[in-house]
């Protein structure tokens, strides 16, 4: 029979229910079906392939919330993908990510963030631009008690919005943030297989942090408070719940700091997939951040005109008393150094336009990343940034 790639219908959900549960784990399978079963979700986001009748192939994208600067932009999260063994290496997974990819660009989520296996996303346009976090450990001997005047609770799909504001302090810390949307709250808020605990003093909620357990030990993702204590009665909850357990803490900027004297940071190295669809397209939805960056530098009332070459293409973009034009596509330039241009590898641009290094931390390390004599703008246009991001799965 003919493989064919498709939405998903309620016929195929039970074998997309199966083919989650035999390749990506069994606790994953009642997530899967969840979103499937939600008539809040738009089946256009999930994919599969079937044999006939047999889903052989799936995969899910889901909405998500970036954040640069002021500016509010979609984003999508890639969940779910997986294949049957006896149908790898038939191309599934990339005619898959080739129709979501197209139907990304129309929902205007240029940003796309993922946890997956090692190397095998880079082929599909995907880099480890995003740094994960250090994770922190504290041995079950220095987990805290509850403090005095505080409750801690499973949180439930009335508290969403609870949620929300509880974590929107931590993801406006930094200069990007990928956070989760309402909806993949209310998906993480149903789930059979994360608990968020929401932590209260006097009846008022005040942190929140959401619970995976891995062999029976206890991470804790998306940890968020105003206070020193409620982040505390957090942990302390996650281990009362988990008794002996050492807890394992994924950090945030603003998170981490009232909580330093406890246990020791580990750094992974590990980083989250990241793509963004359309470059120049994300040049031009950032133009108020980019004309912000340079009407506050040095070069604010020079004026000129940019070009940043792919090598097989161009970008070019006028720029005047510190405000960034219009960035429209040109040729190819193969020597752009020559004509006053700058150089990007066009499997950067993800690294430079949403990553820790900036232009100046990716030319250290690339060599086919150069300023030229634009190095002074470029270094303007694309400093580090510091990253806050989300993910449904633990990284």
């Amino acid at each position: 029979m003919s493989l064919t790639v498709r939405h998903v219908t309620d016929a195929d959900i039970p074998g997309v229910v199966a083919l989650v549960a035999d390749r990506i784990g069994e606790e994953d399978a009642p997530e899967a079906q969840l979103v499937l079963e939600d008539a809040e979700y738009d089946r256009r986001r999930w994919t599969v392939a079937v044999d006939g009748d047999r889903v052989v192939s799936t995969m899910g994208t889901y909405p998500m919330c970036a954040r640069l600067g002021d500016l509010e932009l979609p984003a999508a999260l890639v969940e779910f993908v997986a294949t049957a063994t006896d149908y790898e290496g038939r191309g599934l997974v990339r005619r898959q990510f080739d129709y979501h990819h197209t139907d990304l660009l129309q929902r205007d989520e240029l940003l796309e963030v993922m946890v997956g296996i090692t190397y095998f996303y880079r082929r599909l346009g995907y880099e480890y631009a995003l740094p994960v976090a250090p994770w922190q450990e504290i041995p079950s001997g220095d987990v805290p008690d509850v403090p005095e005047g505080w409750t801690v609770r499973v949180a439930g799909e009335t508290d969403r919005q609870t949620i929300r504001d509880l974590q929107r302090p931590i993801q406006n810390s930094t200069d990007l943030s990928i956070g989760l949307s309402d909806q993949m709250w209310s998906f993480l808020l149903r789930s059979p297989v994360y608990d968020t605990l929401l932590a209260e003093h006097r009846g008022v909620p005040q942190a929140c942090g959401r619970i995976y357990l891995h062999e029976d030990d206890p991470y804790v993702m998306d940890l968020a408070g105003g206070s020193r204590d409620g982040l505390l009665a957090i942990l302390a909850g996650v281990g009362s719940r988990n008794p002996g357990r050492n807890l394992t803490v994924l950090t945030r900027p603003e998170a981490s700091p009232n909580l330093d004297d406890l246990g020791s940071l580990s750094e992974t190295g590990e980083a989250y997939y990241a793509r963004i669809g359309d470059p120049l397209r994300w040049l031009n939805a950032i133009r108020p951040v980019l004309s912000s960056r340079l009407s506050a530098s040095s070069l604010a009332g020079e004026k000129g005109e940019g070009m940043i070459s792919l090598y097989a293409s161009s970008i070019r973009f006028p720029y005047a008393n510190g405000e960034v034009g219009e960035f429209t596509r040109g040729p190819r330039e193969q020597a752009p150094i020559s004509k006053g241009g700058s150089g990007v590898p066009p499997d950067l641009m993800t690294s430079l336009l949403a990553g820790p290094l900036g232009f100046v931390g990716l030319a250290e390390r690339h060599p086919d990343m150069n300023g030229g004599s634009q190095q002074e703008l470029m270094s303007v246009l694309f400093p580090p940034l510091t990253l806050d991001v989300q993910t449904w799965v633990v990284p």
